[in-house]
């Protein structure tokens, strides 16, 4: 015995002692665990939907959530200190207790009166990366046409086009699903400047994957103007959830009639030309807008890089005619029959087949009308003869 006449505390048995408290406390169950239990003993009794909670509780056990050992009260505040019974209206569950972040960029977005389990399940909440989740990158798309479906032709539209064959019958990872252009959490309607597809940010939202294009697209025409909120963006010439791929037939006509709903006047134009014709013809292989003009890096005419400019207009046109010369390269393929300063040749040419074809007309419906006159008049003569 020491001077205070307790034993002293050996060493060894110190570090026993400790490693049994540890031990102890290793093998403790956690809090939320007695929880669930009394949870799921009260519940697998009932019916409706007071019963269907037991059915949960056996999802959650799958879960993320039960995963990572977290409970019913976890979720559920207003049930601790838990005392039993309790109401039948609980508090809805506030995933912003643990999902800061994420909670702020949703109230930040369109769907923020849509509560979290919406689009990420209630009990059976998986990892995004799980194939089972709804918000998987093959499955995030339906997910988001369960509401949208019913809101507008987006879903429908979106299936027609590349970006889903490639993404739910290719069942490619890179390619985009809905969340890739709108954002998650924070997803904004397009006319809202802050969205990923608004007009001002449509285009760096195409580059993040069609990072290649993306360069050409900034030094054009298009691109310049779309600065003043006048030019073209990727969504104004392909179409945003419907767009189709490169080379499917009818594509090069739908270019010109795309072209066409801002150059309108253009267009009409163009179809007035031997290119023109022969495109309404059904025949794809006569030049249409981009074959000339050239499509993500188009210039202005006076541009010294367009491709119709002074400098690069023979190579363009040796393209399809390979003897092509500079006054080849004359030849107007937007030739307007209405503006004699411009096609003075073609305008003249136009009037006078127009007048033509009137005088044709009126002078053989004079002659007609005359001869008739003539041969009702010898019929009533040789009727007097006879």
């Amino acid at each position: 015995m020491n001077r205070r006449g307790a034993y002293p505390m050996r060493p060894a048995a110190m570090i026993a002692g400790l490693l049994s408290l540890l031990c102890l406390a290793g093998s403790t169950t956690p809090a939320h665990a007695t929880g669930d239990d009394e949870c799921l003993a009260c519940h697998e009794g009932m019916s409706g939907d007071q019963g269907a909670v037991a059915g949960d509780l056996h999802l959650l056990s799958e879960s993320l959530h039960g995963s990572m050992g977290i409970g019913c009260v976890d979720c559920h505040a207003d049930l601790v200190p838990f005392e039993g019974m309790h109401g039948e209206n609980l508090e809805p569950a506030d995933c912003t207790s643990c999902h800061a972040e994420a909670g702020t960029e949703h109230l930040q977005g369109s769907h923020r009166d849509q509560p979290c389990s919406a689009c990420h399940g209630a009990h059976d909440i998986r990892p995004v990366d799980d194939p089972l989740s709804p918000l998987h990158h093959l499955r995030v798309s339906d997910t988001c046409a369960e509401c949208h479906q019913l809101m507008g032709d987006q879903p429908s539209r979106f299936r027609d086009g590349v970006h889903a064959h490639a993404l739910e019958k290719a069942g490619l990872m890179v390619a985009p699903s809905c969340v890739s252009c709108h954002g998650a959490h924070a997803a904004l309607p397009a006319s809202n400047e802050d969205s990923p597809v608004h007009r001002s940010r449509v285009t760096a939202t195409c580059g993040t994957c069609h990072a290649g294009l993306l360069p050409a697209h900034r030094s054009s025409v298009h691109a310049a103007a779309a600065s003043d909120g006048e030019g073209a963006t990727c969504a104004d010439c392909h179409a945003s959830h419907d767009t189709l791929p490169a080379g499917v037939p009818g594509w090069r006509r739908l270019v010109i009639a795309q072209c066409g709903e801002c150059h309108e006047s253009q267009v009409d134009s163009f179809h007035e030309g031997f290119h023109g014709k022969a495109t309404q013809l059904g025949y794809e292989r006569a030049a249409m807008c981009s074959d000339c003009h050239g499509a993500h890096d188009i210039q202005a005419v006076d541009h010294p890089d367009s491709r119709v400019g002074q400098a690069r207009i023979v190579d363009t046109c040796r393209q399809c005619h390979e003897e092509a010369t500079l006054a080849w390269a004359g030849y107007d393929p937007h030739v307007d029959l209405e503006n004699a300063n411009r096609n003075p040749q073609a305008y003249w040419a136009r009037k006078f087949m127009d007048g033509l074809l009137l005088f044709v007309f009126a002078f053989f419906i004079v002659h007609t009308t005359l001869w008739l006159i003539r041969s009702l008049r010898a019929r009533r003569g040789a009727a007097r003869h006879s």
